[in-house]
């Protein structure tokens, strides 16, 4: 692991921080907000500010705070292939902007049949202004507009990415090629840090490729 960041990573966090501060949405402190956690640095990655929560009002709160963004890293997470859930299901989205990750547990939400989410999640992800990235993107939005009647806008790293972009070694692989650390995919995404960082590495490579080549 990189035990510092790398400077292509430092520039990332640089401009990170400057459009923070010229934003107009405001981000209460992880105080304000019951159960926030932080999760330690892992691979070169910053300090991440998680709430993992399956209460909707917990994640409305959170939710809130991005009002006036447009711009998200997003991960989801699909049940074992175990037969619990068959064919296989989103149980988890990873939700990240900046250094704050909202993990929100889907399972209590799975129904027999398609229902929509409660309304302050749905009118999120729904939300026609909001742009979600990530890789594999295209299978999780057909699941959630499948599974919950939820219909998202998003960038599929694998398909709809910038002409610049590489994608050799996957998630990981892209971003030790463009940020210059050491991550390391976990074998599985069992744990909420590991859960944390993959979504903030959605966000971390579309940010980078915002920056430097246009949205």
């Amino acid at each position: 692991a990189a035990a510092t960041a790398a400077p292509a990573m430092l520039r990332l966090l640089a401009c990170s921080a400057l459009l923070l501060a010229a934003s107009a949405t405001r981000v209460a402190p992880a105080s304000a907000l019951a159960g926030l956690r932080h999760v330690a640095p892992a691979d070169g990655a910053p300090k991440l500010e998680v709430l993992r929560t399956s209460d909707v009002g917990e994640a409305a709160a959170l939710l809130a705070q991005w009002s006036g963004a447009r711009d998200f890293g997003l991960f989801a997470k699909f049940a074992p292939d175990d037969g619990a859930f068959a064919p296989r299901r989103v149980v988890l989205l990873g939700i990240c902007r900046y250094t704050r990750v909202l993990l929100l547990d889907l399972r209590p939400f799975l129904k027999a049949s398609p229902e929509p989410l409660p309304r302050q999640i749905a009118e999120f992800l729904e939300d026609k202004r909001r742009t979600f990235y990530g890789m594999g993107l295209q299978k999780a939005a057909a699941h959630l507009a499948f599974e919950f009647d939820a219909v998202i806008r998003c960038v599929d790293f694998r398909v709809r990415a910038w002409p610049q972009l590489s994608l050799g070694g996957g998630l990981y692989g892209m971003a030790n090629r463009y940020f210059e650390t050491s991550f390391e995919r976990p074998p599985t995404l069992a744990k909420p840090s590991g859960q944390a960082v993959h979504a903030w590495l959605q966000w971390a490579l579309a940010s980078y490729f915002m920056m430097f080549y246009g949205p």
